[in-house]
């Protein structure tokens, strides 16, 4: 959805930055930052977008971005980041700008805050083809992304385990319920967009008061954790079945189904079966789950501005 918005002629799409929950934490009276504290902040971001999320974070690249000097009033971070989000879209010669870094589902309060004119198009998927696509993404460095750190893939395989990742799509589910009906949030099942990609971004485009372009829909067909890149144009049709996510275990589908069996009737999705219980799966992904989620979390540790927080948004504490 981001390079389908990205396409249109007003619109910058930029790099995932990671700003919100790595480099800022909402806080009641953020603290306000000094002089190398904010170059620092807007050099960070502006080499993420230039150079992308992990490019800059896998070398040593330079941070020398200050071609426009921050405002006066730019002390405190939310501030660096709006200007940088301003510059990066001046330059462009654009008239609006989309940052599409999934972590931000946690903080659309503080977003639509802090961006009253904002628009938040919440995509949604079938959990049970998120927990296979984060359970192959690892692999997506043999799949085309040839520039992904063997350390990042890695931490991808570490950071699957099905008990957190249903987890998570739970919490992420319960806050597009929230704000399903928010004049600033339209929510969006990524299914549902596949299978109809020009209508649902005909009322996007509507909602963001721009005119629809044809050329919006001929994005490149990139690779995802199941498939290889491919040399071809387009919007590639996705559907919620039980094919869609063949891959995952019976053991994995059956923790993924417990935890969510609730909202995945409520988002329509592909009724549960009731097959017998998968105890030997369940045991070994109960043994996995210690040594995956604290390996996972050594190689997390310098993602987030406040562990804690980040523990209780994601898992819904």
């Amino acid at each position: 959805m981001s390079r389908v918005l990205g396409s249109h002629s007003d619109i910058y799409q930029l790099n995932e930055l990671h700003f919100y929950e790595e480099l800022y934490e909402p806080q009641i009276n953020p603290p306000r930052l000094s002089e190398s504290e904010r170059n620092n902040l807007f050099n960070t971001l502006m080499a993420r977008d230039i150079f992308g999320y992990l490019e800059y974070k896998s070398k040593d690249l330079p941070l020398n971005h200050l071609e426009f000097p921050l405002q006066a009033n730019t002390d405190k971070a939310i501030d660096v980041f709006k200007h940088m989000l301003s510059t990066r879209t001046i330059t462009a010669e654009k008239k609006l700008f989309c940052e599409q870094t999934p972590r931000n589902a946690f903080y659309i309060e503080d977003i639509v805050t802090s961006f009253p004119d904002s628009h938040i198009v919440f995509m949604l998927r079938d959990p049970r083809a998120v927990l296979l696509s984060q359970k192959l993404k690892w692999k997506r460095r043999y799949l085309g992304a040839s520039n992904i750190p063997l350390r990042e893939s890695i931490r991808s395989w570490a950071n699957f385990h099905p008990y957190l990742i249903s987890k998570m799509w739970n919490s992420i589910a319960k806050i597009a319920l929230q704000y399903e009906n928010h004049p600033n949030v339209t929510l969006v099942k990524f299914e549902d967009f596949t299978q109809n990609p020009k209508a649902t971004t005909v009322d996007l485009c509507r909602k963001l008061n721009i005119p629809f372009e044809e050329n919006m829909l001929q994005v490149e067909v990139k690779g995802s954790s199941t498939g290889a890149d491919q040399n071809k144009k387009g919007v590639v049709a996705k559907s919620s079945t039980e094919h869609s996510f063949q891959g995952i275990t019976a053991a994995e589908k059956f923790i993924c189904e417990r935890i969510n069996a609730n909202l995945i009737l409520r988002f329509n999705y592909v009724n549960i079966e009731r097959n017998r219980v998968p105890y030997f799966g369940l045991l070994l992904n109960f043994l996995l789950f210690f040594f995956k989620s604290s390996l996972s979390l050594m190689l997390n540790l310098n993602r987030f501005k406040n562990l804690r927080k980040t523990i209780t948004k994601r898992l819904g504490l």
